[in-house]
């Protein structure tokens, strides 16, 4: 699904909707709870199982996390509430974790890393809640063709063997 389709069924998404969560933040919607959801999105939605709707505890939703069954994650948080700790406290606080189907992947978008620092973050946070990366070749391949003009800045030019075994 496209970020602005998932964006756009977060935004038009009425609290309370779904099971909320033990953290009292999160919702869980299902596939069950998607017709009570803008009709114009029930069809984006058919192909999902759920998604969680993240809040800042008083009923506004700062972002979510489509699930694409065991195979990707597609998490969103609105910029107006990036830097706040919203997606790190569901890693930290074990609900992504819980939510997961078993054998989770999950990919990091290249176009996504803003820094070396940033992706470090990333994997941080997918390993507080027990997921690897499964695109580590690809972002090795794209870190190393950027790091002779100076790009990212702290990434050490690791054969892929070495970078595999770092962030895994």
């Amino acid at each position: 699904m496209k970020e602005e389709v998932f964006e756009e069924i977060l935004q038009c998404i009425e609290l309370p909707l779904g099971e909320l969560l033990q953290d009292g933040t999160t919702y869980r919607v299902t596939s069950k709870d998607f017709n009570k959801i803008f009709t114009q999105h029930i069809k984006e939605l058919s192909e999902f199982d759920k998604f969680l709707v993240l809040t800042n505890g008083q009923q506004i939703v700062v972002g979510g996390i489509l699930f694409y069954g065991s195979t990707d994650i597609q998490a969103i948080i609105f910029n107006k509430y990036r830097g706040k700790h919203f997606m790190s406290s569901i890693h930290k606080n074990g609900i992504l974790k819980a939510e997961c189907y078993p054998n989770q992947k999950v990919a990091i978008s290249k176009h996504a890393i803003k820094s070396f620092d940033d992706f470090c973050m990333k994997y941080y946070l997918l390993s507080c809640a027990g997921l690897k990366v499964s695109n580590l070749a690809e972002i090795h391949k794209y870190f190393n063709m950027f790091k002779e003009c100076g790009k990212y800045e702290g990434f050490q030019k690791d054969s892929l063997e070495e970078f595999a075994e770092r962030f895994s």
